[in-house]
C-alpha cells in the first residue's frame, strides 16, 4: 500500500538530478514485462489511456483493435484525464518503493 502522507509534487525544472534519476528509475520499473510481452504495469496504463493494435493483447481480438478511451477535445475530458493520472502516479509511486524510494 501507500503511504497516506500527502504528495509533494515538484515542477519538473526544480528536479534535482538525483530527483530525476529515482523517477526515471521508477518508470523504467513500471515498463518491466513481469509476464511476457505486453504485461508491464506501463503498458496497462497505456491501454486504458488509449489501447493497442499489438497482436498479443486482448484488445488484438476485438473489431476496432485501437479504442481511445481517452476523451481528449470534449468537455469530459478533465475529469477522465485526473483518475487516468492519479492512477499513473500512484503506481510511479509503487515502482518508487519497489525500488527502495520513499514513494513521494
Amino acid at each position: 500500500p501507500l503511504p497516506l502522507t500527502p504528495v509533494t509534487r515538484k515542477s519538473a525544472h526544480e528536479l534535482t538530478a538525483a530527483e530525476e534519476d529515482r523517477i526515471l528509475a521508477a518508470w523504467l520499473r513500471m515498463m518491466r514485462n513481469e509476464d511476457g510481452p505486453g504485461t508491464s504495469r506501463y503498458f496497462r496504463l497505456a491501454l486504458i489511456h488509449g489501447g493497442s493494435s499489438w497482436p498479443s493483447t486482448h484488445l488484438a481480438a476485438m473489431q476496432n483493435p485501437v479504442p481511445s478511451y481517452c476523451t481528449h477535445g470534449v468537455e469530459c475530458f478533465p475529469n477522465w484525464h485526473r483518475i487516468y493520472m492519479l492512477e499513473f502516479e500512484q503506481t510511479l509511486r509503487r515502482a518508487d518503493l519497489e525500488n527502495g524510494g520513499d514513494g513521494n
